[in-house]
């Protein structure tokens, strides 16, 4: 509840779409047909232990900016971290194909798979592996869906180091640091193109309308 309590807090920065495609917090590289797909991809991440019915959410991001997004109580007592992963990474999944169906119907394109990130090890496994194991039979629904969506090449897990899961924002209280850092970068709030120097040296940062208006002048006085 903390961090929803400072999001409540700083609610006047708003979300800013656009600029330059950002490559997603834990990967080394743009995946392909990333900027043909406007930077489409999804965040799913859960806590587990703390509670009988932790939390969980998921984000999805496009043009820089999330563009929906889930945090509640799982309603199952998962037996496992990976079930817990795999039970709101289902969610996701479900939401993410949603998006692309909206995507196609007004012909803005949808191009090769969706990347979800996650960063339980064992939640990869079980997705990507073939067949199913005594250990993960108890929550097949969640594990056929995405594993649907991943043969069919829908959605593809990518699977990160936990210090770039964006989506613990949803699921746990985090420092003052880590919310603000991943805020700025779920909510575009601030890029290169937002940030100057004045006369006086001092650093400026533009956010939502003023940062949209200083990249269009930016780019016309570069052009």
């Amino acid at each position: 509840m903390g961090s929803v309590h400072r999001l409540v807090k700083t609610k006047n920065i708003g979300i800013t779409f656009g600029g330059k495609l950002k490559i997603q917090l834990g990967l080394a590289t743009y995946p392909a047909d990333f900027f043909k797909a406007r930077g489409l991809h999804t965040y799913s991440d859960s806590s587990w232990g703390r509670s009988a019915m932790p939390f969980a959410g998921f984000v999805i991001m496009y043009l820089n900016g999330p563009l929906a997004w889930q945090a509640r109580k799982l309603k199952i007592v998962p037996d496992s971290t990976c079930e817990a992963e795999m039970k709101i990474g289902s969610k996701a999944a479900k939401r993410t194909v949603g998006t692309r169906i909206v995507f196609k119907a007004v012909r803005r394109g949808v191009f090769g798979a969706t990347h979800q990130l996650i960063d339980n090890k064992a939640m990869w496994d079980v997705i990507t592996k073939p067949g199913q194991t005594e250990a993960t039979s108890h929550f097949d629904r969640p594990t056929m869906v995405i594993k649907y969506y991943y043969t069919k090449y829908i959605v593809e897990p990518r699977l990160i180091p936990t210090n770039y899961m964006i989506a613990d924002i949803f699921t746990k209280a985090l420092d003052k640091t880590k919310l603000a850092y991943f805020r700025d970068k779920m909510m575009n709030t601030v890029n290169a193109s937002t940030v100057v120097t004045d006369e006086s040296g001092k650093c400026v940062v533009f956010r939502g309308k003023a940062a949209r208006l200083w990249t269009r002048l930016f780019d016309m006085a570069q052009s």
